[in-house]
């Protein structure tokens, strides 16, 4: 009798109706860019576009990309994104917001990729590298695909950004040896400064929306790690220390903290943390005090964004099985996790574009 029972039970939770999903407690104001795989019978990735509600979803056109996150201009009115052919050319290009008037920028054999927005919205600095064999370089271009101009000749280059000012460019570089630093020039690629210390490497450098410091993440064997520094390369500060207790792959280094990314009106810092095994997102204030977990499943929670002022975080979860990864947005503490985009497919990379 108790095994009906319990059978009875399973099929009425079963055929419950799923209840609606609450937005109440979610206002943000504006729209979200984002990348899923659900055109067609293909695996390439295309960019959407919804409200920051989840409603209203929609393609940018029939454009497909590579499985990185769409840079949004300063003016929210045109994307960058890469692309590869059926050459495998990678081809860096910009679009308007509602898809039209796709232009190239540039061209690249091995890559093209990784681009910043310059303040006025101008110019974009890129990655690029030619050939196999070749070394990855900087570049700017004008957004029209005029004046392409490369800015370093040696040995291999990466992550390059803006500062607010357009004049200067932070980025990371081998510089020949077997480890990496972050580095800043000029705009026209003069006057490079390494900013961290030699013998060990760092990558993925964000500067912070008044110029003051840049984030960075550490390239360690015993686990990679957030590090901030002032914009002239002193104060460096570690702020996280945890890794991933398990180790996935033998050999390798365990997991510890990356991405780190500002927020657009605080000194704080949203990134993804392995400390718990399964990825989850934290925040921590550039100093290192108050650093909070968010999320708790045990599935991924990662690459989060925050909306422009600062009361949101948008990130990508595959917590809900039956639909795989899929857009998420919490409140800036944590609280009101929601999902958006609740389609059977990959949806990855959200950009909050505000109203």
């Amino acid at each position: 009798m108790k095994k009906y029972l319990i059978g009875a039970i399973i099929l009425l939770s079963a055929c419950k109706k799923e209840s609606p999903i609450d937005f109440s407690a979610i206002d943000a104001k504006g729209d979200i860019l984002f990348l899923s795989r659900r055109t067609g019978n293909t695996a390439d990735w295309h960019m959407f576009l919804m409200n920051a509600d989840g409603s209203g979803q929609k393609e940018v056109a029939n454009i497909s990309t590579t499985c990185a996150r769409p840079v949004l201009s300063h003016d929210g009115k045109k994307i960058a994104f890469s692309s590869v052919d059926n050459t495998n050319t990678v081809n860096l290009f910009v679009v308007d917001i509602d898809g039209q008037n796709k232009t190239l920028l540039a061209q690249g054999r091995q890559s093209c990729g990784s681009p910043a927005w310059s303040k006025d919205d101008a110019m974009i600095v890129f990655a690029k590298q030619v050939t196999a064999a070749g070394n990855s370089d900087i570049y700017t271009v004008r957004v029209d695909g005029t004046n392409e101009t490369k800015l370093t000749t040696a040995n291999n280059n990466y992550s390059p950004q803006f500062f607010s000012n357009s004049n200067t460019i932070v980025y990371a570089a081998d510089n020949g040896a077997s480890w990496f630093g972050i580095y800043k020039m000029n705009a026209d690629g003069s006057n490079k400064q390494l900013l961290t210390p030699v013998a060990r490497s760092f990558s993925d450098p964000k500067v912070s929306s008044d110029d003051s410091k840049i984030a960075f993440t550490s390239l360690d064997w015993n686990g990679s790690q957030i590090f901030v520094m002032n914009n002239d390369g002193s104060g460096l500060q570690q702020l996280t220390s945890t890794v991933n207790p398990h180790y996935y792959d033998v050999g390798f280094p365990r997991e510890g903290n990356i991405g780190p990314v500002w927020s657009p009106v605080a000194a704080t810092l949203a990134y993804t943390s392995y400390a718990n095994g399964s990825p989850d997102v934290f925040t921590i204030n550039a100093d290192g005090s108050s650093n909070k977990r968010l999320t708790n499943t045990s599935r991924n929670d990662e690459n989060p964004s925050w909306t422009n002022d600062g009361e949101y975080i948008l990130f990508t979860s595959n917590r809900n099985i039956d639909v795989s990864w899929e857009i998420y947005i919490m409140r800036s503490n944590g609280q009101s996790q929601t999902p958006l985009t609740n389609y059977v497919g990959d949806d990855v990379y959200p950009v909050f574009i505000q109203k």
